[in-house]
C-alpha cells in the first residue's frame, strides 16, 4: 500500500490523466461485456490483457523495469505458455467431471489483476507472475470456450464465435495502441523504469473489469437463470425427445 500511496503522490498530469481514462475504459467495457450472454464474450476483456501485455510489452518490461537480460526476460516470458501446455486440458478435465465452469472461470480471472499487483507492488521475483499468469492462462481458455458451446443454439455457434473472435481483435488492436500511448506519454524507457506504470495500472484495471464480468456470469450462473454451466457434463447429456 506505501508503493501505491507514493505513486498516487508523485504521479505526473500525464500518469494521472492516463490513469482516469484507463479507470473509465475498464468501466465501460466491464459494464458491456457483462451485459452479452455466450461466456466467451467475457474472452473479449481477458485477452485484451493478457495477449498486448504478454506478447508486446513483457519483454520490454521485465528488461528495463526487473533488470533482466533479453534471455531472461525471454525465458520468464515463455513460462506463462509453458505452463498452459500442461494445465489447460487438466483444467478442461476438471470442468467435465465436476461442472462449476462460472466459479473456475472467476477463479482464473482472478490471478489476472494479481499478477499486475504483484509484478508491479512487491519486489518478488517475476517467476512468482509468471506461475500466476500462467495458472490463469491454463485456466480461462479451458472453460470459456467450451462453456459457450453449452449455451448458444447450435445452429447460432458459427456466427456467435465469429462475433466474439471480431470482438477481440478489437480489444486487441485498442488496447495494444493505447497501453503504447500511455507508455510513451509517461516517457517509459530503461532510462525511466517509472514511465511504464500508468501502463501497468491499466492492464490492472481492465483485468478487474473483466474479473467484474465474470463474478456477475457467476452470480447469474448460481441462480434460478443459470444455462447449466455449474453442471457437471462428464457425458453427453440426451436430447429432449431421445431419453
Amino acid at each position: 500500500m506505501s508503493t501505491l500511496a507514493f505513486f498516487v503522490a508523485h504521479m505526473s498530469a500525464a500518469d494521472f490523466f492516463g490513469l482516469v481514462i484507463s479507470a473509465v475504459i475498464s468501466v465501460m467495457a466491464g459494464y458491456a461485456i457483462a451485459l452479452v450472454k455466450p461466456p466467451g464474450a467475457r474472452w473479449v476483456l481477458y485477452a485484451a490483457v493478457f495477449f498486448p501485455f504478454r506478447q508486446t510489452y513483457a519483454i520490454e518490461y521485465l528488461q528495463h523495469v526487473k533488470g533482466l537480460t533479453l534471455q531472461e526476460a525471454g525465458n520468464v516470458n515463455s513460462g506463462v505458455f509453458a505452463a498452459a501446455v500442461f494445465a489447460t486440458p487438466l483444467f478442461g478435465l476438471l470442468a467435465d467431471r465436476f461442472g462449476h465452469r462460472a466459479m473456475m472461470l472467476t477463479l482464473g480471472t482472478l490471478l489476472l489483476p494479481i499478477t499486475f499487483i504483484v509484478l508491479s507492488l512487491t519486489n518478488l521475483t517475476p517467476w512468482v507472475s509468471t506461475v500466476l499468469m500462467g495458472v490463469s492462462f491454463s485456466l480461462v481458455p479451458a472453460i470459456i470456450w467450451p462453456a459457450t458451446t453449452l449455451i448458444v443454439e447450435p445452429r447460432r455457434l458459427g456466427t456467435a464465435l465469429g462475433v466474439i473472435t471480431l470482438l477481440q481483435n478489437v480489444g486487441l488492436w485498442g488496447s495494444n495502441r493505447f497501453a503504447g500511448w500511455l507508455a510513451d506519454k509517461a516517457g517509459a524507457g530503461p532510462a525511466n523504469p517509472a514511465g511504464y506504470t500508468t501502463m501497468i495500472w491499466f492492464f490492472c484495471l481492465l483485468s478487474l473489469a473483466a474479473l467484474t464480468s465474470v463474478v456477475l456470469l457467476w452470480q447469474r450462473e448460481s441462480g434460478p437463470k443459470g444455462h447449466g454451466l455449474e453442471v457437471a457434463r462428464a457425458s453427453p447429456a440426451p436430447r429432449p425427445g431421445t431419453a
